[in-house]
């Protein structure tokens, strides 16, 4: 008896189309939206399912960088599809040198980190008159 061509080897591959079967990219866990104040910047994070201590927010060489792992226990199941993340993923901003790490305030709630640092006043160089000793 011959099958219609909608049914393959795996009846799960018929019921999941492609679309839904794409993984999870890095780039879609860590969606960032920055709003700017006069006296700070606030940095909001979307980092769904990730629990607070799995995730990590350093400064360095004027580099702010977020970093955040997520893993599963396995399981004797098989799975039959799996699009949920599991791995580190990572996003860095440049916020300047002249920010201390102290200042830097960060909470996480409801998936969401939220890093506020503050601005700091430009104060502009005075260019010095260069004048050359004459002999």
């Amino acid at each position: 008896m011959l099958m219609p061509t909608i049914f393959r080897d795996n009846f799960v591959d018929d019921f999941f189309s492609d679309f839904m079967r794409t993984p999870a990219k890095k780039s879609d866990l860590m969606s960032t939206d920055v709003k700017e104040y006069e006296d700070r910047f606030e940095l909001y994070m979307e980092l769904a399912g990730f629990k607070k201590e799995d995730i990590q927010a350093g400064y360095s060489e004027g580099y702010l960088t977020v970093k955040a792992t997520r893993s599963y226990e396995e399981e004797d199941a098989k799975y039959l599809m799996k699009e949920r993340f599991v791995g580190t993923c990572e996003r860095k901003f440049y916020i300047g040198d002249d920010i201390k790490k102290d200042e830097i305030k960060a909470a996480y709630t409801n998936g969401v980190l939220k890093l506020t640092i503050p601005k700091k006043e430009l104060v502009p160089e005075i260019e010095e008159d260069q004048f050359i000793s004459i002999e």
